[in-house]
Formats: C-alpha cells, sequence, structure tokens
C-alpha cells in the first residue's frame, strides 16, 4: 500500500499565499531575526546616517575673523588693541569689520614706530580667525570669506543637490539593475571615495564637486537598509519602525555635536565622518536583499534563500525548501506588470499619496534648513544645534504613541514657538 503524504496546515496556508506579506506570516513577521535586524543595522544605521550628514554642517562653518595686519608682534599691544587700532567697526553692530582695516604707515622703515593713517582698504595680508570655538573649519583653511565668503553656503546647497540627485537616480537604479543590497554598499564607498580628497583639495570648484558627489550617496545609504527592512516586517509594524529610525537619526544629529565640540578640526571632522562607512561594509554578511526585489527578478533561490534565514531564525522550521521555492515560482507568474513612475498620475488615491509624500519630504528639508540656520543663529555652535534638534527629539518620541492625524498636528503647533525663535533671530542676525 502507497504511503501518502499528509499536507501540513502551514503548507495548505503556503500555496494559498499570494504575496510575500502571506509567506512572511508563516515564517514569523515580526520575529527575532526583524527585532534584530532593527536593533544591530536599521537604527545604527539610521543614527550614523544622521550623525555623517550633519558633521557637514560643522566642517562649514564660517567663524568670526577679521584682517590680518602684520606689525603687532613688534608692539607692546595686545590682540584686542592693536584691532582697536587697525580695524574699523561696524556702523550697524559696532563689531570689528571683518574685511577691511586701516592702513598702517611705519614710520622710516622702522619697525616700532608707525602711524594709522584712516584709509580703509581691503585685507591684503589674510585674515585672523576666532579658534574659541573651531580651530579650523573649511572657510578658515581656504579663506572662504569676505569676496568668498559665500562659498560655504554654496558648499552645502551643492552637496544637497547631489543628495537629491542621489536620491532619485540611486534607488531607480537599484530596482533595475543592481538590487537594494549592493546599492547601498556602492553609497558606502561613493562616501569614503569623494571625503578623502577634500583633506588636500584647495581649489573651491574642485572642492564643491567632491561635496556634489558626496551628496550622492547620503540619502541612499539610508533608503536602501530602509526599503529591505520596511519589506520584511508587516504593515502594522512598520509606522512604530520609521518613528525609532528617524529618532536614531536625530540622536545621531545631537551626537555630531558632541563630536565637533571635542574634536574642532574640519580635516579631522571629515575623517571621522568616513567611519561609519566604513564600518557598514561589516553588514555584508545580515543585510539580506530584498525578497520582493530578488522575486521581481526571478531569482527564486536566492529569494527562498533569504525567506528561510527569516524561517529558521524565527524558529519557523515546518516548511522546506521545494515547497517555498514552488509557490515561489508561482507567485513570479502573477507579479503584476511594472509601469512607470508616471503612471502615479493615473491612479487618484496614488496621486494623493505621491504629493502627501513630496509636501512630507519637503517639511522635513525644512527642518533640515532650520538646523542648518542654528549654526549660525546662536552665539555658540554647539548648543545651538543641540537645541534646534531637541525640537526633534520631543516630536519623535511624541509621535511613538501619538498616531493620530490631530495629535501629530496640535504637536506640531507647540513646536512652532521654539522654531520661531531660531527664525527670529536669525533675521535679526541679518538686519
Amino acid at each position: 500500500m502507497a504511503a501518502t503524504r499528509t499536507t501540513t496546515p502551514s503548507v495548505s496556508k503556503l500555496k494559498r499565499a499570494m504575496d510575500i506579506d502571506d509567506i512572511l506570516e508563516l515564517m514569523g513577521s515580526f520575529g527575532r531575526y526583524q527585532r534584530n535586524l532593527l536593533l544591530i543595522v536599521f537604527m545604527p544605521v539610521s543614527f550614523f546616517v544622521g550623525f555623517v550628514m550633519n558633521l557637514l554642517l560643522f566642517q562649514m562653518v564660517v567663524p568670526d575673523h577679521w584682517c590680518h595686519v602684520p606689525g603687532r608682534e613688534n608692539t607692546p599691544l595686545t590682540v584686542e588693541e592693536w584691532h582697536a587700532f587697525t580695524i574699523p567697526r561696524s556702523n550697524e553692530t559696532g563689531k570689528f569689520s571683518s574685511c577691511s582695516m586701516y592702513e598702517i604707515d611705519w614710520k622710516n622703515g622702522a619697525n616700532t614706530s608707525y602711524s594709522v593713517n584712516g584709509e580703509v582698504r581691503g585685507c591684503s595680508d589674510g585674515w585672523e580667525f576666532d579658534t574659541t570655538q573651531f580651530t579650523t573649519t573649511v572657510a578658515s583653511s581656504l579663506g572662504w570669506v569676505c569676496d568668498r565668503g559665500h562659498y560655504s553656503h554654496h558648499t552645502l546647497s551643492v552637496a544637497m543637490a547631489g543628495n537629491a540627485v542621489g536620491t532619485l537616480l540611486f534607488p531607480l537604479v537599484a530596482d533595475k539593475y543592481f538590487g537594494r543590497r549592493f546599492m547601498y554598499y556602492v553609497s558606502l564607498a561613493i562616501h569614503v571615495v569623494t571625503t578623502l580628497p577634500l583633506l588636500w583639495v584647495t581649489s573651491a570648484t574642485v572642492h564643491m564637486g567632491f561635496r556634489f558627489l558626496q551628496g550622492l550617496g547620503f540619502e541612499t545609504y539610508y533608503l536602501m537598509p530602509y526599503v529591505i527592512y520596511m519589506e520584511v516586517i508587516p504593515p502594522e509594524r512598520r509606522a512604530l519602525a520609521v518613528m525609532l529610525s528617524f529618532l536614531a537619526w536625530t540622536f545621531g544629529m545631537c551626537f555630531s555635536a558632541l563630536v565637533a565640540w571635542l574634536v574642532p578640526n574640519w580635516t579631522h571632522l571629515a575623517i571621522i565622518s568616513i567611519i561609519p562607512p566604513l564600518l557598514g561594509f561589516l553588514y555584508w554578511r545580515y543585510l539580506p536583499e530584498s525578497p520582493r526585489w530578488l522575486l521581481a527578478k526571478g531569482k527564486v533561490h536566492q529569494c527562498a534563500d533569504v525567506l528561510l534565514r527569516i524561517s529558521e531564525t524565527n524558529g519557523m522550521t515546518n516548511l522546506s525548501r521545494v515547497e517555498v521555492e514552488a509557490q515561489l515560482q508561482v507567485m513570479m507568474e502573477h507579479l503584476p506588470v511594472d509601469q512607470p513612475l508616471t503612471a502615479v498620475k493615473d491612479y487618484p488615491k496614488l496621486r494623493v499619496r505621491a504629493v502627501t509624500l513630496v509636501f512630507m519630504s519637503f517639511m522635513s528639508y525644512v527642518v533640515y534648513g532650520v538646523t542648518m540656520l542654528s549654526m549660525s543663529v546662536f552665539s555658540n555652535n554647539f548648543p545651538g544645534a543641540l537645541r534646534s534638534l531637541s525640537l526633534r527629539v520631543t516630536e519623535q518620541l511624541h509621535g511613538l504613541h501619538r498616531d493620530t492625524l490631530l495629535g501629530t498636528a496640535l504637536h506640531g503647533l507647540l513646536q512652532l514657538p521654539s522654531a520661531g525663535d531660531i527664525l527670529l533671530r536669525g533675521s535679526i542676525l541679518q538686519s
């Protein structure tokens, strides 16, 4: 008498699976594997992305500066007294001018006898910089002040332009050709390779070019693990995971202020900024490829590898490779046809969601812009950055237990006075 194979409930459910989420339910949609991935990969990546991106702001700070007027070493005057004699004061603020000096006449060529003739001219002998907070920044080391004072702001804009291009380009390339995991490591390599030359480049154009290339990977090495993780957890857990990642990102930004305070040298900060990307390569064995992408590309065997690893880690080992691959093959034959991004406009619900996502991203960068503004609004860059970033920490902690639109909106209104304080200080300084 021939033996018959009994079909287990799990196998029956597997055969009814219509997508990856259904299979993950059988293998543990939020078990040990997903929790480990959250704590060991996703949140650390979020932390270090915020840390690395914010370090750029501290590198680009323009410290207080004045014209260097040679000759003080031949006089008994202190620095302040020498400035009072040789640097005119601004009529608006009463502070020493940053870009002009008095003409000094040394009598009979002597080194100790001099007079100030009252003629004001530009800085012909370089600048002196306030080193109270930073021993050196990009602006102080490359002379990006006065006529070139806008270079630091342009550099930040160029880096953000690179970020925008990379955010549009790299995910599309990842989905079309190489996969999310591979593109994550490409973005890490881009940051390392484009940061090191900055240490010896002196040309402003070349420096900005490398900053643009550096910016290409800023968002990508957050987005790739983000997408991978969202695809291996159930929909009801995704909001919590997103809030935790944003919280980790914000703590990373706060940590950058502490590091910049301890290491007030821009070249050292640039070197420190490549350490997290280098450490990111340690995830080579632990960060999986997206099972959805693998299935969409017909890589059934590799997709089954990822799913079975999840199942084994979660203690759900009642499904065999043959059964999983057979169902994946069936699912692959019923995958929807890929459509271009422009197809969003043909679906009302997708249109609304697309506009909402664009608006949310826009507001996120407005917050980041306010953070950058805080660097110049407060007299000390470090408390200024921490103060503005603390607004985001409270907002995200609030978001962990407030999942209604009204609750979020009310909390956002509570942030307006503090954000307005930063903007008001900025307008006062600009006036």
